[in-house]
């Protein structure tokens, strides 16, 4: 069992666990069908459907490399970078119920992509973006409110 352990495993692994907690979560929330309008569970379930998907394809891929590599650990990316990456989801998750979806958005994209070795420059102008993004897509076209 030691030997499929490396990042892309282990980061699969976790990104399931998250999903999974995220979709057994999501059962408190009504999820209303398209003919009534998006409900409040409409974007976790999205994101968490993603995430869900990003572990399976990280798990697959790490345990190929396992098998072609059966010596090879590398468990080097998972440093302090992880964790600030795991602290800083479990501050969104709170932010999220405490001040809505948007401002905790922007504040977890620049961090995190500081925190991933990003420059600045682009970190910031991604934010914005995707801020905006989010504001026009889910705010004005889907009106589900983001406050």
């Amino acid at each position: 069992m030691r030997r499929f352990v490396n990042s892309y495993t282990v980061t699969g692994a976790a990104s399931l666990l998250l999903s999974g907690f995220v979709a057994n979560y999501l059962r408190n929330i009504p999820f209303a069908p398209l003919r009534a309008g998006l409900g409040p569970a409409f974007f976790p379930t999205v994101v968490s459907v993603i995430l869900g998907a990003m572990g399976i394809a990280a798990l697959i891929i790490g345990i190929v490399r396992a098998v072609r590599q059966p010596d090879a650990m590398d468990l080097a990316p998972l440093t302090n970078r992880t964790a600030v990456l795991v602290c800083i989801v479990v501050l969104y998750a709170a932010g999220i119920q405490l001040l809505g979806v948007l401002l905790p958005t922007a504040v977890f994209l620049l961090v995190a992509m500081l925190s991933l070795g990003v420059n600045r420059y682009r970190a910031v102008l991604a934010t914005a973006l995707a801020s905006g993004a989010i504001y026009i897509i889910f705010g004005i076209l889907f009106r589900i409110r983001l406050f």
